[in-house]
């Protein structure tokens, strides 16, 4: 890889982690709907990111 897509890489991995931020923040623990909701941003993110046959689909030469 370049060092611009290294560069992209880490920057999306370092937005990624902010939303991934530990689940006990503060000494309190985060509710059922703040995990849901950093849930939902992660799946967002994962549905206008990832493409087929790039990021997931069948491994070539497996038939699957």
């Amino acid at each position: 890889m370049t060092k611009e897509w290294n560069d992209i890489i880490d920057k999306e991995e370092d937005e990624l982690n902010s939303i991934l931020a530990p689940v006990v923040t503060n000494h309190q623990i985060a509710t059922t709907e703040e995990i849901i909701q950093r849930v939902a941003i992660i799946q967002d993110v994962m549905k206008r990111v990832m493409q087929e046959g790039e990021h997931f689909g069948v491994i070539p030469g497996t038939g699957s």
